[in-house]
């Protein structure tokens, strides 16, 4: 499929189509073709680190990451990503870090909050755990990520 090369929907959407078709390798080249021809949109940059945790390569996606965190420092999608492949290569840390400041710059940003739980809970600090949670939830009112997990604590403590 031929898509023009300034046009970033169409560059999206086929990326998508790749990644749910789990091509993750097309998908990165579009992404990162993406990036090289569109490069005021941090999407292709989050695709493309995104893509790499998929793949596996976490020490890849991290240096991508920081690279990119240069040119967009706020955007929580990337800090979020650089924190999820630290924790997945258990640099509980590092992850703790990015996965902080990934909340300061997005408080909506479920995925860091379910994941800085899990950092809390890595490090047995459930009362912190809980308490992100329900930090989470304050803005992010009935997210059925967050409540199951506040379930899941709290079954945990009456055992």
């Amino acid at each position: 499929m031929e898509i023009k090369k300034s046009a970033p929907a169409p560059r999206k959407r086929l990326i998508k189509i790749y990644e749910n078709e789990n091509n993750y390798e097309k998908a990165l080249k579009l992404s990162l073709e993406g990036e090289k021809i569109i490069d005021y949109d941090p999407d292709f940059s989050v695709e493309t680190v995104q893509i790499l945790v998929f793949l596996k390569k976490y020490e890849e996606a991290k240096k991508m990451a920081l690279e990119r965190l240069n040119k967009f420092p706020n955007n929580s999608a990337l800090l979020f990503l650089y924190s999820y492949a630290s924790f997945l290569l258990g640099q509980i840390e590092e992850a703790e870090l990015y996965c902080e400041k990934s909340l300061s710059a997005d408080k909506q940003n479920v995925d860091s909050v379910i994941l800085l739980s899990e950092i809390m809970l890595r490090q047995h600090k459930i009362k912190d755990s809980f308490e992100i949670l329900q930090k989470g939830l304050y803005f992010n009112p009935n997210d059925p990520r967050i409540m199951a997990k506040i379930a899941e604590l709290s079954k945990s403590f009456s055992e």
